[in-house]
């Protein structure tokens, strides 16, 4: 098949089914059914609908699929693209190409978004709430949906542009690393706000003032914690530092 493009009413198609990619998740395929959906109109286009050659394509799309769902986008993106490309690779090719995708972007993804953005925004969220009403689930929902959906959204138009070197653009960002600040800078932040509440007691009973100047305290330890881990000293001088500032600050003023 000689190379095509598809129009941007294709691919943004393909990127809002793939909000959907786990609504038929399995024990056979995992995601499999879920990713054959979300192709499927870029198939159509490229191979006509209900051809042959579109039902094939659709069928390689059933093998066994199972990634990280935030960041489905570039993989999503580098498929259409190398199938847009036809026969300039080989089909052995292409499928060793999804399975590494696959693989790394789950652990990455897991790493990242479970265990830095979602108590990153948690956290953020747990601030605000403490004043009461719903600021703290609006900001929860704020952050981490901008940041899920950034990379989403992004990555599936990076993953269509930059095809086999997706892998490479996207490693420029270290998630892995930023995940490991990400955990000790919240660790960091949470703890000097806790130790506000014991020193000050409840949330609501805080003055205007005094919330400003928690929030500039939380700030000041998020920024002094990443400063600590971009000189490249240990965690560990990090935790015990804040270990020993809290102590001080609620035995000692």
């Amino acid at each position: 098949m000689a190379e095509r493009r598809l129009d941007i009413w294709t691919l943004c198609r393909v990127l809002w089914r793939s909000f959907y990619l786990q609504a038929t998740w399995n024990y056979e395929g995992q995601q499999n059914l879920g990713l054959a959906a979300t192709l499927r109109p870029a198939l159509d286009r490229l191979h006509g609908r209900g051809s042959p050659e579109a039902q094939t394509a659709l069928s390689e799309s059933l093998k066994p699929f199972n990634t990280q769902p935030y960041m489905s986008g570039p993989i999503l993106g580098a498929v259409i693209r190398l199938t847009e490309l036809g026969d300039v690779l080989p089909p052995d090719r292409k499928e060793r190409f999804r399975l590494a995708l696959m693989t790394a972007f789950a652990a990455i993804g897991d790493a990242f978004f479970w265990n830095a953005a979602l108590p990153a925004a948690a956290v953020a969220g747990l601030f605000w709430g403490f004043r009461g009403g719903i600021w703290g689930a609006v900001v929860f929902l704020l952050l981490f949906n901008a940041a899920h959906l950034t990379v989403r959204i992004w990555g599936f138009f990076l993953g269509y542009r930059q095809a086999l070197n997706v892998a490479g653009s996207l490693d420029r960002f270290n998630l892995p690393l930023a995940a490991v600040r990400l955990r000790v800078v919240i660790a960091g932040g949470l703890g000097l706000l806790a130790a506000w509440v014991l020193h000050f007691g409840p949330a609501s009973d805080w003055s205007g003032g005094g919330y400003l100047l928690a929030a500039f305290g939380a700030g000041v330890g998020i920024l002094i914690g990443r400063l600590v881990l971009r000189r490249g000293l240990p965690v560990e001088i990090l935790i015990y530092g804040i270990l020993g500032l809290l102590l001080i600050w609620t035995h000692v003023f």
